[in-house]
């Protein structure tokens, strides 16, 4: 059977000891430092997943900030191309606005040449007419006279033309 030996007694009186001897120097350092790795990966677990959120953020109105930028070169596109249409616009209006000063000037230089020309052939008519007249009476009367009677002839028939 079992027999208690003092040497067992001893044997567990060691074990005691010994256990008691590491829990204090070996167990507890251990745990301590175990315990402050863990603190150590807690905490960087934190930063990581606090800087994940700050790196969203910052993601986040980088988008915003590439999205207001992208808005704003579109509207001055969009404005530079309106000012463009505007200056086109005000520049062909302006060369239709030049184009019909010519035209009127051109026409007013017609109408002007077309009344000397007329009056041109009138004079001469009636100096041709004077001279027919003359030469057909034999004589000369008033050259004064004869002239308001032909200009009289002549814007009366002028008017019926």
């Amino acid at each position: 059977m079992l027999t208690l030996d003092a040497n067992i007694i001893w044997i567990f009186v060691n074990l005691i000891i010994t256990y008691w001897v590491l829990r204090i120097f070996l167990f507890k350092p251990v745990h301590s430092v175990m315990q402050k790795r863990q603190e150590i990966i807690s905490q960087s677990l934190a930063d990581a997943s606090t800087a994940k959120s700050e790196a969203e953020s910052m993601k986040q109105r980088y988008e915003e900030t590439m999205g207001d930028a992208q808005k704003k070169a579109d509207a001055l596109l969009e404005q530079a191309q309106e000012h463009a249409q505007k200056e086109s616009d005000a520049m062909i209006d302006a060369a239709k606005m030049d184009a019909q000063e010519i035209r009127k000037r051109a026409d007013q230089a017609i109408q002007e040449e077309r009344e000397r020309a007329i009056r041109d052939i009138q004079r001469n008519a009636a100096d041709m007419v004077l001279l027919a007249a003359q030469k057909v009476a034999g004589s000369t009367v008033d050259k004064e006279e004869n002239k308001k009677m032909v200009d009289a002839f002549l814007a009366e028939a002028g008017e019926k033309v």
